[in-house]
């Protein structure tokens, strides 16, 4: 039987112009051990760093490494490219973010598949096609659409929403010249699908199209309308199924509004029986993940009576 030893593997590597496993895993932890940030280890990307070591100390392949190419330079840009987008401020468009960071504008857009995955895997987000735009980054210009009762003033001009019968919609530059939203009506309400926003009739009430999850521009919308209405009760209409609570629960964290949910409760379900749909079992098994969660228990009743009766509901069924 033939007899061999770390050096006897590493000088057959060495003549066949291969790296042994042990190297390369070497070399992986030595550039993970390089974008290592202990001041900030609750980030998805710590979290990502911190499992590829478990995996490498288990002999497992590291995610999104490829060890067939062993391309490690793909691999640091992936990395890269996600520690980019947790720290991006700005809304920016996808190539401009790709010069910024490779100095490639088409770069970013053969990673970007990868940096999804990994911030929607380890990181608090429920959607991976929207998940970049939170922080900002984006193929197109974000808008907030808004109706209801409220005056919005723009330096020296005022803008008396209560006068328009429809919505109106401020681009992000806009946004940023936006000094005073006064709230004459009590209720601040985020809504999430625009058929429902458009629908939505209560014109005591200041309404915000939420579209999905939240990204930079709308939370900062959001957070300065707070700040400066207080003593108003902030509500979200959303769907009444897995998606609808996570981006409720999102939306309270990233802003740290106490936002109370609006037409999501068992009571709607039943009123709406005929028009729910049977949950998947993708659904029950994350219903079952949140009611396990403390996040989660303000909605234990009606996530309790989804399972109960397999049930879900679109939010633009109810017409409240």
């Amino acid at each position: 039987m033939l007899n061999t030893n770390d050096d006897s593997l590493s000088a057959i590597y060495a003549y066949l112009h291969r790296t042994s496993r042990k190297e390369t895993q070497t070399d992986l932890l030595h550039l993970l051990d390089s974008y290592t940030d202990s001041s900030d280890v609750n980030s998805p990307l710590q979290h990502f760093i911190t499992e590829q070591k478990i995996r490498i100390s288990k002999n497992k392949n590291v995610e999104h490494f490829d060890k067939e190419t062993q391309d490690f330079a793909k691999f640091e840009d992936i990395l890269k490219a996600t520690r980019a987008v947790l720290q991006n401020e700005d809304e920016t468009f996808i190539r401009d973010f790709s010069i910024k960071v490779f100095n490639d504008s088409k770069r970013f857009e053969n990673l970007q598949s990868q940096v999804r995955s990994i911030l929607t895997q380890y990181g608090d987000y429920d959607d991976k096609e929207t998940v970049l735009s939170e922080y900002g980054i984006v193929k197109t210009p974000t808008y907030v659409c808004v109706k209801g009762n409220a005056r919005i003033t723009l330096g020296e001009q005022e803008i008396n929403l209560s006068a328009l019968q429809g919505d109106i919609a401020f681009s992000t530059q806009t946004l940023k010249e936006i000094t005073n939203i006064a709230v004459f009506g009590s209720r601040i309400i985020t809504i999430e699908n625009l058929t429902s926003f458009h629908n939505y009739k209560n014109q005591n009430d200041f309404v915000i199209y939420l579209g999905g999850f939240h990204n930079t521009v709308k939370r900062d919308f959001i957070c300065m309308m707070y700040k400066q209405n207080p003593n108003k009760v902030f509500l979200h209409f959303g769907d009444i199924d897995v998606g609808g609570f996570y981006i409720l629960n999102h939306l309270k964290k990233r802003t740290d509004i106490p936002f109370k949910p609006l037409n999501m409760d068992k009571t709607i379900l039943q009123k709406y029986k005929a028009q729910t749909k049977q949950l998947t079992s993708e659904d029950k098994k994350r219903i079952n993940k949140m009611l396990g969660q403390n996040d989660f228990a303000e909605y234990a009743e009606t996530l309790n009576y989804m399972i109960r009766h397999d049930c879900k509901l679109e939010q633009e069924v109810v017409k409240e």
